[in-house]
């Protein structure tokens, strides 16, 4: 699909809508020269028909004439139903403010972010039972602490300071009980006793009891510690 975006850049539209092409080059080697001598031979006669059915499948998935001729000169965007407006304007720096006190009240167990399962269902409504989606915690930690930080650049509130803390603590931790001179995350790290899936048990490869300042933590990482 070919885009024209020297028209307007700002507003890009379809140029035309051409034809899959699909083409390959078969190559086989094995350890025995007849077999190589026969491969060689067959080679020709061996891709027409696995080409032809790739052909078949491009051909297929071509768009037809009239949809070609309807998205050229089209903008990307248009023809779709139109937004509705809200009936008042959200308040976004409020619910900015909650899901960061939320984060730290319920999700941040053990210094990352875990999902967190409620004795009620609704938003903040119930209490916490125990938490789960311990395997992306880094990755959705590094989120929350990335608002944190635009926060505190936005508006120098210290609360925003210790929320980041908290977190890199949390992270710093993940590091700890992996390896920290080899710049390894670990995917968690939480105490042993902690309400949490039965499914976070160490079952041994890259889960295992690690302890740091006296405290026993169940940890899973993306490899084996040093010492296994």
């Amino acid at each position: 699909m070919d885009v024209n975006t020297a028209t307007d850049p700002t507003w890009p539209t379809i140029g035309q809508v051409q034809t899959p092409s699909i083409d390959f080059d078969l190559t086989i080697k094995t350890h025995k020269l007849v077999v190589d001598v026969v491969l060689a031979v067959l080679k020709p006669i061996i891709p027409p028909r696995p080409l032809a059915r790739a052909r078949e499948g491009a051909r297929r998935a071509r768009p037809p004439s009239s949809a070609r001729s309807r998205a050229a000169g089209h903008s990307w965007g248009t023809g779709g139903p139109g937004f509705t407006p809200f009936g008042q304007t959200p308040d976004l720096e409020k619910a900015a403010l909650l899901a960061s006190e939320d984060i730290q009240n319920d999700h941040t167990p053990f210094g990352t972010v875990y999902e967190a399962d409620f004795t009620l269902p609704g938003y903040r409504q119930g209490t916490v039972t125990g938490w789960s989606g311990m395997g992306d915690s880094p990755i959705w930690t590094g989120s929350y602490l990335t608002g944190e930080a635009l926060r505190y650049a936005t508006t120098k509130d210290p609360l925003a300071v210790a929320n980041a803390r908290k977190v890199i603590a949390g992270l710093q931790l993940l590091l700890d009980v992996q390896d920290p001179a080899s710049g390894r995350l670990s995917r968690y790290a939480n105490p042993a006793l902690a309400p949490l899936r039965a499914d976070a048990a160490p079952v041994g490869g890259t889960r295992w009891i690690a302890t740091v300042n006296g405290v026993q933590l169940r940890v899973r990482g993306g490899h084996q510690p040093r010492s296994a």
